[in-house]
């Protein structure tokens, strides 16, 4: 099975292009980046629900260690939360497409919606950064079959 750091960074990639299209979508190339937007969006929501699952996987051997319960349960909530949003954005946009119509007001919700999502985005690797860098999270794996020199 793949763990959370290989899978973590596609929907990172996925979901911020899907929100630098749908913004380009409002300018230029309308139905090009609109396409261009569901693809990123369908791609980057299946990539986060793994991302979710996987880090739902490591988070069952961390919750005892009391140093990072809090930062753990902040990285998580965004996480979930990043799938939330853009589960919901994604919802949103195959209603639209569904219904073959370009309604301006739901348009400006999603796109208020993607960009609320990227700053959950933000907030995950935040605190994921602070777990790995500060804290040492998953960092003894590459101590345990590494050999300093001498």
């Amino acid at each position: 099975m793949f763990s959370h750091p290989q899978i973590i960074h596609f929907p990172i990639a996925l979901l911020s292009f899907a929100v630098l299209t749908e913004l380009i979508s409002y300018f230029w190339q309308k139905d090009f980046f609109r396409k261009m937007t569901l693809v990123l969006l369908i791609a980057g929501v299946i990539a986060a629900f793994f991302a979710v699952q996987s880090g739902e996987q490591v988070v069952e051997g961390l919750k005892d260690i009391s140093s990072i319960k809090l930062l753990l349960a902040q990285h998580e909530d965004a996480g979930e939360k990043v799938l939330k949003i853009f589960g919901l954005v994604l919802l949103l946009k195959l209603t639209l497409l569904y219904l073959k119509k370009e309604i301006l007001s739901l348009k400006i919700m999603i796109t208020l919606l993607m960009l609320a999502g990227v700053f959950k985005i933000y907030q995950a690797g935040h605190f994921g950064g602070i777990l790995v860098y500060e804290k040492g999270v998953g960092v003894e794996q590459l101590f345990k079959n590494h050999k300093t020199p001498k």
